[in-house]
């Protein structure tokens, strides 16, 4: 992830982006089967 302040918003901020087998998956859908 990135962490910063760029483009619009209003302070430092977390990008998390997630990859499986090369396409973009939700992280929260990740995050909610790890959970399991």
């Amino acid at each position: 992830g990135e962490v910063g302040s760029t483009g619009r918003s209003t302070g430092a901020h977390l990008h998390l982006a997630v990859k499986l087998l090369g396409e973009r998956i939700d992280p929260e859908t990740l995050l909610r089967v790890l959970m399991k």
